[in-house]
C-alpha cells in the first residue's frame, strides 16, 4: 500500500479503496490509504509544475521551464494547427521575408491565375520568373500590350523578331508581328546616267507574297561613295493595289555623266 498508479495510470479502487463507515481504520488500512493519496498528489504537482498563473480565458497551460508552467499559450478560436498534421487553412497571412516557400507549380494554384492586383507593388520581372522568359502560351489570352508594361515601351530587344529570306524575287523579311518590313539590295554594274538627268535600271518586283501592294511604304537609299550625286528612286514608289513590278530610277545631280557600279538599298515597310 501507499504506492499511486498515477503517472503511469489513474488510481482506483484497488489502490485507492473507498474504506465503508462500519471497517476498522486498520482493514484497509488508514495510514496506507493517506500514504497513496499523499504520493497521488505529489505525482500530480510534479506533472503541472510549479508556477502562480491561473486558468484565464482561452489560455492553454504549457511548461515554462524544467518542473514549472503557466497558462499563457492564448489559444485560437478553432483547431490548433500541427506541424505533421493534414489541415486546410483559411484566412491566413504569410509574409515572404520571413518565411521561405518553395516547389510551387502551376498545378498547385487553383485557376492558374495570378494577376497585378495579387501582388505587392503589382510588378514581375525577369529576374523574379525561373528561366527569365515569359511567352505568349504562359498568358491568359496571348497577348501582351503596351498598357500591360511598366514604361509602355516595347522594343525590339523585348520581340523575338522572325527573319526569313531571300524570297524568289530577292526580298528579305523581317516579321514583327503586326509589322513587316522587306529589305534587298540591288547590284548595279556599269550604267551610264546623264548629267542633270535619269536613267531607269532595273524592274523589281515587289516581295513573294504580298498581293496589295498600295499597303506598303518604300525607301531607297544609293551605297557607296557617290557622295549625294547618284540619287535612286522608284517610279511607283508609293505604288497602287494590283501592281507587282516597279521600276529603279538613277538621277544624277551633276554637269557630268557619271558610270555608275554599286549597290541600291531599297526598303518597304507595311503602313
Amino acid at each position: 500500500m501507499g504506492a499511486t498508479n498515477f503517472p503511469t495510470s489513474l488510481d482506483n479502487g484497488t489502490s485507492l479503496p473507498n474504506p465503508s463507515a462500519t471497517q476498522d481504520t486498520n482493514s484497509p488500512s488508514l495510514s496506507d490509504g493517506q500514504a497513496t493519496q499523499n504520493n497521488a498528489v505529489i505525482a500530480v504537482e510534479t506533472k503541472l509544475g510549479t508556477g502562480a498563473s491561473t486558468p484565464s480565458g482561452t489560455y492553454a497551460l504549457v511548461s515554462t521551464g524544467t518542473g514549472s508552467s503557466a497558462w499563457s499559450l492564448a489559444t485560437p478560436a478553432s483547431a490548433i494547427v500541427g506541424i505533421s498534421d493534414t489541415q486546410t487553412l483559411t484566412n491566413k497571412t504569410i509574409d515572404f521575408s520571413s518565411n521561405t516557400i518553395s516547389n510551387i507549380s502551376g498545378s498547385d494554384i487553383a485557376n492558374l491565375s495570378i494577376t497585378a492586383s495579387q501582388l505587392a507593388n503589382a510588378t514581375i520581372t525577369a529576374t523574379q520568373i525561373a528561366n527569365a522568359t515569359i511567352t505568349a502560351t504562359q498568358i491568359a489570352n496571348a497577348t501582351i500590350t503596351a498598357t500591360q508594361i511598366a514604361n509602355a515601351t516595347i522594343t525590339s530587344s523585348n520581340m523575338n523578331l522572325t527573319k526569313s529570306g531571300p524570297d524568289a524575287n530577292g526580298w528579305y523579311k523581317k516579321d514583327y508581328g503586326n509589322w513587316q518590313q522587306y529589305y534587298q539590295q540591288v547590284g548595279i554594274t556599269s550604267l551610264s546616267v546623264p548629267a542633270n538627268s535619269y536613267v531607269q535600271a532595273l524592274t523589281i518586283s515587289v516581295p513573294v507574297g504580298v498581293t496589295n501592294t498600295s499597303s506598303l511604304y518604300f525607301t531607297t537609299g544609293v551605297l557607296g561613295g557617290y557622295g549625294g550625286r547618284i540619287y535612286a528612286t522608284l517610279d511607283n514608289g508609293n505604288v497602287t493595289a494590283g501592281v507587282t513590278t516597279f521600276i529603279l530610277t538613277l538621277g544624277n545631280t551633276t554637269s557630268s555623266a557619271i558610270t555608275f557600279t554599286g549597290f541600291v538599298g531599297i526598303t518597304a515597310d507595311t503602313v
